[in-house]
C-alpha cells in the first residue's frame, strides 16, 4: 500500500495568493490511496511551479488532516477546501479552471480490490487531464524514472506525446512510446507490421518537432492494449487518450483497471 514520503523541506505556506488560479487539483479523503494522491499532486506542482487546491474530507479520529500531510512535503502555495463527499461535485466542477486533477483509484467508500465507483465517472467528466494514482510503491513515488505514452494512429497521439513530453521533461524522466499490435483472431485480418511501424514513424517525427532534445524509446509489443499495460512493470506514469469528448474509450478503461502504475488520461 503507498504512503507519503516525507521531505526535508519546511512547512508549506497555506495562505493562498491573491488572484489564486487552482492549477493542480486533488481529492484526499484520509484513505490510504487519498494520501497517495495527495502526495502525487503536491510533488507535481511543486516540480511544475503551480498552486495546489485540496479538496479534503474530514479525518476520522486520530487521523492526520491534510495540513499536516503536507507539513511534510515541498513547499508551495495550496489551498484547502472541505469537501463534499462527492467527487462529481467538487473535483469536475474544480476542474473547469485545472491544469491537472489528481486522485487516488479508491477511497474510504471502496476498500475492496478494483476502482471506486466515482473513478470513472470523474475521469469522464473532468475538463482537464487526470491523474489516477495507483499502482506500485515505487511507481506511485517515481523510482523509475521512466514514463510510458501509448499510441494507436489515432488522432489522439500528437496530445498524448505533448503531454508525455512535458512530464518526461518535468519529472526528468526517459519517455517510452508504445503501440500494442494484437494477435488477429479467427479470420480477423490483421495490419502489416509497416502499419504498426508508421504509427511509431510519426510518433517519432512529432515528437522530435515537439522537443529536438528529448530522448525517447519506441516500441511496437504484440499484444492485446490491457496486456501491454499490464507488463509495464518499470514506468512511474502511463499516458493514454480519453477516447473522444465525455466518455473513456476501451484502452483507457484497461489502463485504469489494469495499469501497475498511475495513469493520466489526456483530454482531447
Amino acid at each position: 500500500m503507498p504512503r507519503v514520503l516525507p521531505s526535508a523541506s519546511t512547512r508549506p505556506d497555506h495562505v493562498a495568493p491573491e488572484g489564486f488560479d487552482p492549477a493542480v487539483v486533488v481529492g484526499a479523503d484520509g484513505s490510504p490511496w487519498g494520501s497517495a494522491a495527495l502526495g502525487w499532486a503536491a510533488r507535481y506542482a511543486w516540480l511544475r511551479g503551480e498552486a495546489l487546491t485540496v479538496y479534503a474530507d474530514a479525518p476520522h479520529p486520530g487521523e492526520p488532516t491534510a495540513a499536516d500531510q503536507l507539513a511534510t512535503m515541498q513547499p508551495l502555495p495550496v489551498h484547502i477546501e472541505e469537501s463534499s463527499g462527492d467527487p462529481l461535485r467538487t473535483l469536475v466542477p474544480a476542474s473547469e479552471g485545472a491544469d491537472l486533477v489528481v486522485l487516488g483509484c479508491r477511497g474510504r467508500q471502496h476498500t475492496t480490490i478494483g476502482l471506486s465507483r466515482w473513478v470513472v465517472p470523474v475521469v469522464a467528466a473532468a475538463h482537464c487531464d487526470t491523474v489516477v494514482v495507483r499502482g506500485l510503491d515505487a511507481a506511485v513515488h517515481g523510482l523509475h524514472s521512466v514514463i510510458t505514452a501509448l499510441v494507436d494512429g489515432g488522432e489522439e497521439d500528437r496530445p498524448v506525446l505533448r503531454r508525455a513530453a512535458q512530464l518526461a521533461a518535468t519529472f526528468h524522466a526517459k519517455l517510452h512510446v508504445a503501440h500494442a499490435w494484437p494477435t488477429p483472431s479467427g479470420r480477423q485480418a490483421s495490419p502489416s507490421g509497416d502499419a504498426h511501424g508508421e504509427v511509431l514513424d510519426l510518433a517519432k517525427d512529432y515528437l522530435a518537432a515537439v522537443n529536438r532534445q528529448l530522448s525517447a524509446n519506441f516500441e511496437a509489443v504484440r499484444a492485446q492494449p490491457y496486456e501491454l499495460v499490464a507488463t509495464r512493470t518499470h514506468t512511474d506514469l502511463i499516458v493514454v487518450g480519453s477516447g473522444g469528448p465525455g466518455r473513456l474509450g476501451s484502452v483507457t478503461r484497461d489502463a485504469l483497471h489494469h495499469a501497475l502504475c498511475p495513469v493520466l488520461v489526456v483530454r482531447p
